[in-house]
């Protein structure tokens, strides 16, 4: 979430990955329009998110890909994971 606040101010939507084990350390943070938050299961969001880095980006940083594409994929990926997906 940290990240995504950070991205809100410069107008960049997000799909984020998120446990919320990390929670308590921004109580509200700005999320931009269009951006999606995908919660998982404790400690499902670092194994999601090595999935995504292989299955997606093939172990690249970058692409060019649409958000909703991404959002699809990221949720098919954690699909056994998924407690709850926030869209702003």
């Amino acid at each position: 979430m940290i990240a995504g606040d950070i991205l809100s101010r410069l107008s960049i939507p997000i799909v984020g990955i998120v446990d919320g084990d990390l929670d308590s350390l921004l109580h509200k943070p700005i999320i931009f329009p269009g951006s999606v938050i995908i919660k998982v299961k404790p400690e499902c969001d670092d194994l999601v998110g090595e999935q995504v880095k292989e299955m997606i980006f093939r172990g690249k940083t970058r692409m060019i890909i649409g958000r909703a594409d991404l959002e699809d994929m990221v949720l098919k990926i954690a699909k056994d994971c998924i407690l709850h997906v926030e869209r702003f």
